[in-house]
C-alpha cells in the first residue's frame, strides 16, 4: 500500500502515487533519480497505476487513512480530495515555483480554493481541433480561411465529408464525434448552478441551454455527427485515428495517440467557437501533498522538485506533456515533430483563459454522466420539447444537490 514506511538507515521515505503510460513511468523514474541525487537523505517510492484504476485506488487509500505523501490529481477529481481536508496547503511552494518561471494563469487558478493553493500545477492545457487533411481534400472541402473553427463552419462542411449524408464515396463515417455536451453548454453561456463553487439552486433552464440543446440535436439529425453524445475522449480519438471522422476536438494528451496511430496528414486548429466563447475542456493535472504525511517537509520538497521547470524539461525527454510554463513552450525544440501552429493553438487556449473545467466542485464525474445521459435521450427523442428535457435535467441536478445537502 501507500503507507509511509518507517525511516530506515537514516533515510526518509516519501511515497508518490501517479498514473500514466510506460513512457510516463520512465519519465517519473528519471525525475525521482535526479531528486534523490540532489537529496541523498530522501528516497521516493513510486506507486504507478493505470489511469482507469487510479482514482478507485486513491479513494480506497483515503478511506483507510493511508494516502500517499504526494499524489497526482486530475481536474475531474481534484475537489473530491480538496473538500475532504486531506490536502496540505502549498501556497508558498507554488509562489516559489512561479517566481522561478511564471506559470500560465489558468494553471494557477485551477489549484486555488478559498484563496489557498491545495496543489502544485504539473500540466495544464485547453483544447484544439485536429483535422484529417486527406479527408477534406478527398471531399473537396476547404479549411476556414482564418484558421479558426466555428460550429457554423463545421455544419456547412460536414455533409460532404460524412458517409451518413453523402453516401459511400464520402471519405469518413461521420464528420466528427461530439465533445461532451457540457462543452456546448459552456460555449452558449449556460450555468448549471447559481454558484459553481457552492451551489444553492439549479440554473440550467434558460434560453441559452435550449439553444445549446438545439445545436446538438441539429448536428446529429443532419447525419454529420456521431449519434452517441456519451463517447469519451479515448473513444473519439480512436475513431479519428482510424479514419472514422474528419475532425477531432481534444486536449493535448490525445495528441500523442493521434501522432502514433494516424496514417494520414493532419493539422491542428483552434477549438470550435460557440455563441458565447470558444471554451474547451480544461486538462489540468496537479500534485497534492497529504495533510497527514509523516514526513511533510520531504513530501513538499519532492512535490516542488517534480513540478519545477527543470523536472518538467527532464521528463520531456521521455514523454510528451504540456507544461504550465510558457518559457518551456516557447523554447527551441519543444514543438519539434509536431505540425505547424501546434504549440500556438494550445497556448492561445490558455492565454485567453478559455479552457474551463465542466464543474469546479466535488461530483464532476456524476454531473457529467447526468448531463450526457439527458442529452443522449434528447437526441434520441427529437420530438420532446427542449424545455421538457431541461426540466428533467433540472430535476436530476436538484436531486444531486439534495443528496449532498447543498440546497440553501
Amino acid at each position: 500500500g501507500c503507507a509511509v514506511p518507517e525511516e530506515d538507515g537514516g533515510l526518509t521515505r516519501v511515497t508518490y502515487a501517479f498514473w500514466g503510460t510506460p513512457s510516463d513511468e520512465r519519465a517519473t523514474q528519471a525525475v525521482a533519480a535526479a531528486f534523490e541525487e540532489n537529496h541523498p537523505g530522501i528516497r521516493v517510492e513510486l506507486r504507478h497505476f493505470e489511469h482507469g484504476r487510479y482514482l478507485p485506488q486513491l479513494q480506497t487509500f483515503a478511506a483507510a487513512g493511508m494516502l500517499p505523501d504526494v499524489m497526482m490529481l486530475d481536474a475531474g477529481f481534484f475537489d473530491e480530495f480538496a473538500s475532504r481536508a486531506v490536502l496540505a496547503e502549498v501556497t508558498g511552494d507554488l509562489e516559489s515555483l512561479n517566481a522561478e518561471s511564471a506559470m500560465t494563469p489558468l494553471a494557477r487558478r485551477a489549484v486555488f480554493r478559498d484563496g489557498k493553493a491545495l496543489g502544485l500545477p504539473l500540466r495544464a492545457a485547453g483544447g484544439a481541433t485536429v483535422v484529417n487533411l486527406d479527408a477534406l481534400q478527398a471531399a473537396g472541402v476547404s479549411l476556414p480561411a482564418d484558421g479558426n473553427m466555428t460550429w457554423d463552419y463545421l455544419l456547412e462542411a460536414a455533409p460532404a465529408l460524412s458517409r451518413a449524408v453523402a453516401g459511400p464515396t464520402a471519405p469518413v463515417d461521420y464528420a466528427f464525434a461530439l465533445p461532451h455536451p457540457l462543452v456546448l453548454f459552456h460555449q452558449h453561456g449556460v450555468a448549471l448552478f447559481d454558484d459553481p463553487r457552492s451551489p444553492g439552486r439549479v440554473a440550467v433552464r434558460s434560453p441559452e441551454a435550449a439553444a445549446a440543446l438545439g445545436l446538438l440535436r441539429k448536428v446529429v439529425a443532419s447525419g454529420a455527427a456521431h449519434p452517441d453524445a456519451r463517447l469519451g475522449e479515448r473513444e473519439r480519438v480512436a475513431l479519428f485515428a482510424r479514419g472514422g471522422t474528419a475532425f477531432l476536438f481534444c486536449g493535448f494528451p490525445a495528441m500523442e495517440r493521434v501522432r502514433k496511430n494516424a496514417a494520414f496528414r493532419w493539422a491542428v486548429f483552434s477549438y470550435p467557437r460557440g455563441p458565447a466563447s470558444a471554451a474547451a475542456p480544461l486538462d489540468a493535472v496537479s500534485l497534492g501533498v497529504s495533510a497527514r504525511s509523516e514526513n511533510p517537509e520531504a513530501a513538499r520538497m519532492w512535490a516542488r522538485f517534480l513540478a519545477s521547470p527543470g523536472a518538467v524539461r527532464l521528463a520531456g525527454r521521455e514523454t510528451s506533456t504540456w507544461p504550465v510554463y510558457p518559457e518551456i513552450i516557447e523554447s527551441s525544440g519543444f514543438a519539434d515533430g509536431w505540425p505547424d501552429g501546434f504549440a500556438e493553438r494550445f497556448r492561445q487556449s490558455m492565454e485567453a483563459d478559455a479552457a474551463m473545467p465542466a464543474w469546479w466542485g466535488p461530483g464532476v464525474a456524476e454531473i457529467e454522466r447526468m448531463v450526457a445521459n439527458r442529452v443522449s435521450q434528447a437526441i434520441a427523442r427529437p420530438e420532446v420539447p427542449a424545455d421538457v428535457v431541461l426540466a428533467e435535467l433540472e430535476n436530476d441536478l436538484r436531486r444531486w444537490l439534495d443528496r449532498r445537502g447543498s440546497i440553501r
